[in-house]
């Protein structure tokens, strides 16, 4: 069994809650963002506790993705992948209250989806704080201590729960994101919708599996099709903005943890670069890899790019 450490930090004090408290108790439309702080510092409940308290959606960055799949208050993730159903709740938000999020410029779609609110931040890392965005209040502290301490201030306080999520329009948008995307193009006799396919493909895998996507055109829409039991297992290779990484990242997540499965969602640009060399490895190794190879003929990411300039993407 892999065990992943457990990092644990500081407890925030008083002086560093006041004016974040201040401003959460007079939000009137608050949300709660959850980084991969919150899933290394295993604060997953005393995160959701603070939202029910609060009666507050629930959004998560793409590193901690499906960290609350399934409950109520989730919104799914936060940044250029979201869903179009969780935009409306968040552009009325008047105050974002940040555990373990960098609000690097993935996150916040370059600063669009938090403009005009209030920014609660709280890392255990104080290189964190203004390195992408700057907060109206800095809470240097564990984000589980960091959670239960808010409430409890809240409780002392008797301040009331928002409401925020219980809007319907909070409720629908929670309700539709816990569905599938719904398919704008399906498939015909001449072409594969790739989103239709990977649902259909996600409906197959059953239990608990690791998922390993590529960069490309493609990796939005395995993010959405597919679902892992907790956000350790979901490995995306885009830090570098590159792509050829997939394969080479689901022969590690095997290795190390092969009484999983492991799905590798690759392009065939990407798998070109830097898998049909790797292929080899994982078939000798006889590691336990299914790779799920979409040929579109194309480096789509360069497509995209092309297209939304209106340029040739021919050239």
């Amino acid at each position: 069994r892999l065990v992943h450490p457990r990092r644990v930090g500081r407890v925030a004090d008083s002086d560093e809650l006041d004016a974040a408290i201040g401003m959460i108790a007079t939000a009137k439309r608050p949300v709660i963002l959850a980084g991969l702080g919150v899933v290394k510092g295993e604060a997953r409940e005393q995160v959701l506790q603070l939202a029910r308290r609060l009666d507050a959606p629930l959004l998560t960055t793409l590193r901690a993705k499906d960290l609350f799949h399934g409950d109520p208050l989730s919104l799914g993730i936060l940044g250029i992948s979201a869903r179009e159903e969780a935009l409306d709740p968040m552009a009325v938000a008047d105050c974002i209250i940040t555990f373990g999020a960098s609000l690097n410029f993935i996150t916040t779609a370059l600063g669009a989806l938090v403009k005009d609110k209030r920014i609660v931040f709280v890392n255990d890392d104080p290189q964190e704080f203004g390195k992408h965005m700057v907060a109206d209040a800095n809470v240097l502290g564990d984000c589980a201590s960091t959670a239960e301490r808010m409430g409890y201030w809240l409780d002392e306080a008797e301040i009331a729960p928002s409401g925020f999520a219980s809007e319907a329009r909070v409720r629908e948008a929670a309700a539709a994101v816990a569905l599938p995307r719904p398919i704008k193009a399906p498939s015909t006799p001449e072409a594969m919708n790739v989103h239709e396919v990977l649902q259909a493909i996600s409906r197959m895998v059953t239990g608990e599996y690791r998922l390993v996507t590529d960069g490309g055109r493609h990796m939005a829409h395995a993010w959405d099709a597919f679902h892992v039991s907790e956000p350790r297992r979901f490995v995306h290779t885009t830090m570098f903005g590159a792509i050829g990484l997939g394969l080479p990242h689901a022969i590690g997540a095997a290795a190390a943890e092969p009484r999983l499965p492991t799905v590798a969602v690759v392009g065939d640009g990407g798998f070109m670069l830097g898998g049909l060399t790797e292929f080899n490895t994982a078939v000798r190794e006889r590691l336990d890899i299914v790779v799920l190879l979409l040929n579109d003929g194309s480096y789509g990411a360069e497509y995209v790019q092309f297209t939304a300039r209106e340029m040739d993407p021919s050239i």
